[in-house]
């Protein structure tokens, strides 16, 4: 994670938009129950132990329902505007972090004296380049899900909070008691895999350091030289 932060620093403007977006994804995800709470306040008026709160709060002129209706489509329509750039920043911070780094390694390859078969470097790249993009898919993916479940999930909690301390309380101390039954249950679970594999963990992290080295430096070097081809199968990757 520190190296990808590194390597990122360029482009923490994109992770910042993206974060941005995704709090307000949340705050209208939780917005969205409230037309559905009028439509019942509508229906059923003797259902709502608080009374018409949400009609209470709707304009005087015009129909109720079109009023609700229309409350709804805004809040639908700006969850899927606001996703969409969500998405597309956090996308975009992850392929150019992850084109600093191949970019990195591409370098250390040819520059290492060690390497002087042109088939070994070029088995070596390639393999570089197929893993970097399914790493590029991983933080994208992750980046996403993780940063809107985990807003999501404390703004949840905060509305608790104002409607019941108890039921605060106790939705916040599941939600951390299940996040931590599945990394603990997860975390052996990788080991045994990397183990059955015969994969040493530590010297993968140490050759990694070694063919990355530090993030900064290597970033803001002069970029290789590279044919239009060879761009758009980095892009694609």
């Amino acid at each position: 994670m520190r190296d990808i932060w590194a390597f990122g620093s360029e482009y923490r403007s994109l992770l910042a938009s993206g974060l941005l977006m995704t709090v307000g994804i949340v705050l209208l995800r939780l917005a969205m129950p409230w037309p559905l709470r009028g439509y019942i306040e509508l229906f059923m008026p003797g259902e709502s132990e608080r009374g018409a709160f949400v009609l209470r709060n709707l304009p005087d002129w015009g129909d109720r329902i079109i009023w609700l209706s229309v409350l709804f489509v805004i809040i639908a329509v700006g969850i899927g505007i606001f996703e969409y750039f969500q998405r597309v920043a956090l996308k975009k911070y992850a392929a150019y972090t992850v084109h600093a780094m191949r970019e990195s390694c591409v370098r250390s390859v040819l520059e290492d004296p060690s390497v002087t078969e042109k088939t070994k470097v070029a088995d070596i790249i390639s393999r570089m380049i197929g893993d970097s993009a399914r790493i590029k898919v991983e933080i994208s993916g992750i980046l996403v899900h993780v940063s809107q479940n985990v807003m999501l999930y404390l703004g949840i909690c905060i509305v608790f909070f104002f409607i019941s301390v108890k039921m605060a309380l106790f939705f916040l101390a599941a939600g951390l008691c299940a996040t931590l039954i599945g990394y603990l249950m997860a975390v052996p679970v990788a080991a045994n895999v990397l183990k059955n594999l015969d994969v040493d963990l530590r010297k993968i992290r140490l050759e990694v350091e070694k063919l990355v080295q530090s993030g900064p430096e290597m970033v803001t070097m002069e970029k290789l030289p590279q044919t239009p081809r060879a761009k758009k199968v980095i892009e694609y990757a």
